[in-house]
């Protein structure tokens, strides 16, 4: 069984966030995951305002741009699916 484990020097300011980023990275990846959906919902469905046109395209734009920021750090939002 292949291992990985990540160590930090709690003591060091610098290594205390890096370590709250590894602890925290999960719930990071859960909330933009469930942006996107929000979005997509909106996208897909409309919701009780029923965007018009520019909230429409806006929520296309805002989509497009958060998968480009992703794709830019090789991460996708199925990938603990």
């Amino acid at each position: 069984m292949a291992k990985g484990i990540l160590e930090f020097d709690l003591s060091d300011n610098f290594e205390e966030e890096q370590f709250q980023l590894a602890v925290k990275s999960k719930d990071f990846y859960f909330a933009i995951t469930d942006f996107d959906e929000y979005l997509r919902k909106i996208q897909k469905y409309g919701t009780d305002d029923n965007p018009n046109a520019t909230e429409f395209i806006a929520i296309e734009t805002v989509r497009a741009k958060l998968q480009e920021y992703l794709n830019v750090y090789d991460v996708h939002l199925d990938m603990l699916s």
